[in-house]
């Protein structure tokens, strides 16, 4: 991860969880993974997943926390990247 070979990472993890299905470690290092790759949804649903595992983990609660709002600015971003993009030129018939 910190070399941001996400999809490496990714395969690595999966590994481990083919091996230990509950291994937190590589269900949170999945989601960072995700999250390195832009799939929010997957990143969220593998902190979910550690957080039904370790429910009193607060790290794993704010890391989860911190995703969302890390999601919903990158989407507001990708909004005003294409919403300012001409697709279609009404003058030029497109």
């Amino acid at each position: 991860l910190r070399m941001n070979e996400f999809s490496l990472a990714k395969q690595s993890c999966e590994w481990a969880l083919e091996i230990d299905p509950e291994n937190i470690k590589a269900i949170f290092r999945r989601a960072k993974a995700h999250e390195g790759l832009i799939d929010y949804d997957l990143a969220a649903k593998d902190l979910k997943e550690a957080i039904r595992l370790e429910p009193q983990n607060r790290d794993l609660r704010k890391e989860y926390e911190d995703l969302k709002v890390r999601a919903k600015e990158d989407a507001k971003k990708q909004r005003e990247l294409w919403g300012s993009a001409k697709i279609f030129d009404k003058e030029r018939g497109l």
